[in-house]
């Protein structure tokens, strides 16, 4: 009997924990064997869960899906959730904003403006910059008060950008005659703003 029958039978007989059972069961094969599990499979498998309630099991299929097929609604669940969890701490939460933005789910107008102030608040300034220039050109900021303190926090990013980049090479200089990698790595922070990748990668693995 094929898949699709085999499904629709539990499916129609009620027995959804078995259907649940049996299609994980298909990529789990899949999985072990080294091959890629369809995505109809694991939609299917997403619905079933949803619909026995099992969040667990959901959030499992989620990070599967985000494997094998990097769609933005995909990681969009997975790190929507993540985002929000409490205890994060400023660079916990940074480096998840970092990658919601490499995924396409960096959309929200609160999302944007965090993302800068956090980019801005731990030396990447030139970062912050790009983030925010991002959220005012896609339209992300609708309401007039949003439109108008993101302004005014491009305007402060913008001089703290002109200030990084006048001081850096200095900022460099000392740091490399210094006995501290905390110096090093503050350096490669404003480096990575400034998207100068090769000096950061340099700067980080003194300081380490």
């Amino acid at each position: 009997m094929r898949f699709g029958a085999v499904a629709t039978a539990y499916e129609k007989t009620g027995k959804l924990g078995d259907a649940v059972k049996f299609v994980k069961s298909r990529i789990d094969s899949a999985t072990s064997a080294g091959r890629k599990p369809p995505e109809n499979e694991l939609l299917l498998l997403l619905d079933y869960q949803r619909r026995l309630k099992d969040d667990k099991g959901e959030a499992e299929t989620f990070e599967k899906l985000v494997s094998y097929y990097q769609k933005a609604d995909y990681w969009d669940n997975v790190l929507a959730p993540v985002i929000k969890a409490p205890g994060n701490t400023d660079g916990f939460t940074l480096n998840v904003y970092r990658l919601m933005r490499s995924t396409g789910t960096l959309k929200k107008a609160s999302d944007y403006t965090e993302m800068a102030q956090l980019s801005k608040e731990t030396g990447s300034s030139g970062e912050a910059l790009e983030v925010l220039q991002k959220g005012i050109s896609s339209n992300a900021f609708t309401e007039a008060r949003d439109k108008d303190r993101n302004a005014r926090l491009l305007e402060s990013i913008k001089k703290k950008v002109a200030a990084d980049q006048a001081g850096v090479a200095k900022a460099d200089a000392d740091a490399k005659a210094g006995k501290s990698g905390d110096a090093d790595v503050a350096v490669a922070r404003t480096y990575f703003g400034l998207g100068q990748y090769d000096k950061a990668t340099e700067a980080v693995k003194r300081g380490l």
